[in-house]
This record gives structure tokens, C-alpha cells and sequence, in this order.
């Protein structure tokens, strides 16, 4: 292989493992608020944090 694509399959592979941690951070935040609030509050900041990250998503894909 070419260093250049050596180079490319690596950012990848890091980006990929980037995100992973990144879902397995937000997965262990949901446990612990489970556990230390209850199954309402737990719910509630699981749908806040993917609204937010959705109404960002809209900000931007319509310029705003």
C-alpha cells in the first residue's frame, strides 16, 4: 500500500474508533443518570441530547 492510502485507512479507522468511544461515553452517562435518578430523568436527557443534536443538524442544513 501507498503511504497516502496508509495514511487515509488510519484517520479512518481512528475517526471510527473516535465515534465508538464517543457512544459508549454517552451509553455509560445514560447508565449512571439511571441509576442515580430513575428511568424518567434518564429518558429525558437521552431525547434532550439527540434533540439538540438534531435541531443543530436543521440549523444548519437550512443556513440558519
Amino acid at each position: 500500500m501507498s503511504p497516502v492510502v496508509r495514511i487515509a485507512k488510519f484517520a479512518l479507522s481512528g475517526f471510527i474508533l473516535l465515534i465508538l468511544m464517543m457512544c459508549a461515553v454517552w451509553l455509560a452517562i445514560i447508565a449512571y443518570i439511571f441509576v442515580a435518578y430513575g428511568t424518567l430523568e434518564s429518558l429525558a436527557f437521552a431525547l434532550g441530547s439527540i434533540s439538540l443534536l438534531s435541531i443543530i443538524y436543521g440549523m444548519k442544513h437550512h443556513r440558519r
